[in-house]
């Protein structure tokens, strides 16, 4: 066993305070951002809206399994998106965040 302690990941990357505001609003807003993008020509082109639907019926016709299936995407995008954010914006390796095992990381302590 190692004497490193998970803590001490903490001394890996860029760690300033305004890197993990960045990081949040970025994982948080940018799937959301990126599935309009791709929703919104696929609603035109497969739900023509009609003139007496109401938001309320519009949503109740989609069907429930669309809406898992675009929270699953969302939720990929998310990882992709803090992923690329740990990489480029804290300058941190992903496993850093998860393990302090020196066999996963590959360095010696």
């Amino acid at each position: 066993m190692s004497g490193k302690t998970f803590l001490d990941n903490a001394q890996y990357g860029n760690n300033n305070w305004w890197r993990y505001i960045l990081t949040i609003i970025t994982t948080w807003i940018g799937p959301f951002i990126l599935l309009l993008i791709i929703l919104i020509p696929v609603f035109i082109i497969f739900h023509p809206i009609k003139q007496e639907m109401d938001p309320e019926n519009m949503v109740n016709s989609i069907g429930s399994l669309t809406f898992l299936a675009l929270f699953g995407i969302y939720y990929a995008l998310s990882f992709f998106i803090f992923y690329a954010c740990t990489r480029t914006i804290h300058h941190q390796k992903l496993i850093h965040l998860i393990t302090t095992s020196p066999i996963l990381i590959g360095r010696e302590y």
